[in-house]
């Protein structure tokens, strides 16, 4: 899920369209919450966070290997 991308394709789009993805494609998304003032739950300044697991993993029912990502602004 996390790679090392050359900084001069930040606004690149068309040179970022040409990185390859697959092995991207074998996470899914378990679990994903989200910034809320109205139960009082803020991730950074109203980010997200998400649980993810390979296909694999989901299949076998292995959660000893989810990856957790925070996004915030």
């Amino acid at each position: 899920v996390v790679r090392e991308v050359n900084r001069d394709w930040l606004y690149n789009y068309e040179q970022r369209s040409t990185l390859d993805m697959t092995a991207a494609r074998s996470w899914h998304n378990l679990l994903e919450i989200d910034s809320s003032q109205a139960v009082n739950v803020m991730f950074s300044d109203a980010g997200y966070l998400q649980v993810l697991i390979q296909g694999d993993d989901l299949i076998q029912q292995n959660y000893g290997r989810v990856y957790v990502n925070l996004e915030s602004s």
